[in-house]
């Protein structure tokens, strides 16, 4: 099979998008573990606007390879392949990563518990584990799909599950719940693949920018809708999110281009190491020009990370990265 570069290239804007965001974290009004003197509007408004989709992106990207591959498993080797591909590198790097880096930069919620408490329950059991929570999320969401595809037959019996467990999920805390609710965009993968890319692109767009609109207007207003305000702006999410992935799919170009593939074939090396090493400006440089700390965050911590990625993808190490 010749490798899909449509798939190559979204995965490349998923993880800048993700460095983006983490890096410009720091200035929101909802994010309190470090803090800034400067609030600008701009790259706050971004930083939601990325959240509301990036993630999303990611799994329906890890979706649509999954049933593209259609491949018929045994699971005991599937689930040693996952296990290899996602734990194992979320044990390592948790631990050995994220961790001392914390400490290093006195994160306050692993300052104030023991070692062994911040491996087992922070880390381990997934308490606070940071922005490796997608780890084992895609990791339950993959054996789910098996056994989903395994045992279900009918496709609208499956849909309507996976719509279930998507509103299910937001009343179970741990990475399960998260599982629950993200399978939705593991499914919008299989959907894609399924149906094409290219129908509907401008109703695609239209129903994006309406619900945008009226998702930041609500978040902005504080507006009170009967006390579902909640429930109004996630189903706006999930509008907006189906449309504009939707978008994206049919738009970006199953082209070959280099510098892309290489930072999208270490993308997950980017994602693994790059979110822990912006909590050293975030402590010690707080209070920097915002346009500085997009340059150190996204520029050269991005680069280190990618560097760590491939390097470790050349050596003999290469399973902390899921090799």
């Amino acid at each position: 099979m010749d490798k899909d570069y449509k798939i190559t290239n979204l995965r490349f804007i998923a993880i800048i998008l993700v460095v983006l965001a983490h890096s410009i974290i720091i200035y929101r009004t909802d994010w309190e573990l470090y803090n800034s003197i400067y609030k600008p509007n701009l790259l706050i408004s971004l930083d939601y606007f990325i959240y509301l989709f990036h993630m999303p992106l990611f799994f329906s990207i890890s979706g649509y390879l999954y049933f593209l591959s259609n491949k018929k498993h045994d699971f005991k080797i599937f689930f040693t392949k996952k296990l290899k591909r996602l734990i194992i590198p979320y044990i390592i790097v948790g631990i050995l990563w994220m961790m001392p880096i914390r400490y290093i930069c006195n994160y306050s919620n692993y300052i104030n518990h023991n070692i062994i408490y911040n491996i087992f329950i922070n880390v381990l059991i997934g308490k606070d584990n940071g922005h490796l929570w997608y780890l084992p999320t895609l990791f339950l969401i993959f054996i789910i799909a098996f056994f989903m595809e395994k045992y279900i037959k009918n496709e609208q019996v499956k849909n309507v599950l996976v719509l279930l467990l998507s509103i299910f999920g937001y009343f179970i805390p741990s990475f399960i719940g998260l599982s629950f609710t993200n399978i939705i965009w593991f499914y919008l993968g299989k959907y894609i693949l399924k149906t094409g890319q290219n129908n509907k692109i401008i109703c695609n767009i239209l129903l994006s920018l309406l619900s945008l609109v009226a998702y930041f207007y609500i978040f902005y207003t504080n507006m009170s809708l009967y006390g579902v305000e909640d429930f109004i702006l996630i189903l706006l999410k999930y509008i907006f999110c189906f449309n504009f992935i939707k978008f994206l799919y049919a738009i970006v170009k199953n082209k070959n281009i280099k510098t892309i593939d290489l930072i999208s074939n270490n993308s997950y090396g980017i994602y693994l190491f790059h979110s822990p090493l912006i909590y050293f400006t975030f402590c010690f440089l707080p209070n920097i020009n915002p346009c500085v700390m997009i340059i150190i965050n996204f520029l050269f911590f991005g680069i280190i990370s990618f560097i760590i990625s491939y390097l470790l993808g050349k050596s003999k190490l290469k399973f902390v990265i899921g090799g």
